[in-house]
């Protein structure tokens, strides 16, 4: 991975869109919501950086935190901020209960 050949672009995130994922994240996994602010501080900026052949990484400070892959115009921004970084519904998060 070379960042000055495979980065085609970087923008933060708006903090509403940050809130947004905050929720979508603790809606869909209830589980994680005790460490939620510590997988994504309040006051940190995200920051999401489009790579080539359609790849989004979600990063704060500088750390991979998600990443996914963009498919045609299928996931156009239409002005929703969650629709730019929704990685919740692509296969990545599967977190099951563990049987006692």
């Amino acid at each position: 991975f070379q960042a000055k050949e495979s980065v085609s672009g970087v923008s933060q995130v708006k903090s509403s869109v940050q809130r947004g994922i905050k929720s979508k994240l603790v809606e869909q996994f209830p589980a994680i919501d005790d460490y939620i602010v510590q997988i994504l501080p309040r006051k940190e900026p995200l920051v999401v950086v489009k790579c080539h052949e359609h790849i989004e990484i979600l990063s704060l400070n500088q750390e991979i935190l998600f990443f996914r892959q963009r498919e045609g115009d299928r996931n156009t921004n239409k002005g929703i901020g969650i629709e730019v970084i929704h990685f919740l519904n692509d296969g990545l998060w599967q977190m099951k209960q563990l049987e006692k």
